[in-house]
């Protein structure tokens, strides 16, 4: 992933299956860890595609549908999120946010200064990051149709939204969090 956060200061990669802090509404108060997706970037568009709504009314749904959409037509076993979302959360505290250098030359070392890998962004103050939580075919097995879990999916947009369009267009969503939660979704921006 191209993306990487700082947490109330603490850097973190945004790589798949890595455990993200994520808030819960029914549990403000304390955070869980929920693994990332292998899809875990999913972009604004899927959930105005599907009308702001997610396509689970709960948890139990979501897995039922993971298992009559588990495929293999894009790698390992796999369930798209936008199948099996089925809630929201939100991560909290990002300070920062960093996204891949678009001239990044990997034939020269890596210098913060000459040929950063990141190019780090102040995230807004007083916005969180929303989360989908969806089902994840993790070692799933077919003939006993097991092996599923729950993870989190970051919410991005649009570069050109928070950061210069020359950046990689992978940046995260920042709302506030009672707009997130609340019954469907805002208008989509121009």
């Amino acid at each position: 992933m191209c993306t990487q956060l700082a947490i109330d200061g603490e850097e973190i990669p945004t790589s798949p299956g890595k455990l993200m802090p994520v808030t819960l509404p029914y549990a403000e108060r304390n955070p869980v860890r929920i693994p990332l997706s292998k899809t875990a970037f999913a972009r604004e568009f899927h959930l105005w595609r599907m009308h702001g709504k997610l396509p689970c009314a709960s948890e139990a749904e979501a897995f039922e549908v993971a298992k009559q959409k588990v495929t293999t037509k894009y790698g390992a076993a796999q369930v798209m999120w936008f199948h099996t979302a089925f809630g929201k959360g939100y991560i909290a505290g990002v300070t920062r946010f960093a996204e891949k250098n678009p001239e990044y030359d990997p034939s020269r070392p890596t210098n913060e200064e000459t040929n950063p890998f990141f190019l780090w962004f102040d995230a807004p103050a007083g916005l969180v990051v929303p989360i989908v939580l969806s089902v994840d075919t993790y070692r799933w097995n077919p003939k006993k149709q097991e092996g599923l879990r729950v993870v989190a999916n970051i919410l991005t947009r649009d570069a050109g939204v928070i950061v210069p369009p020359e950046i990689h267009g992978r940046e995260p969503y920042f709302m506030r969090a009672e707009d997130w939660l609340a019954d469907g979704l805002p208008a989509k921006r121009a």
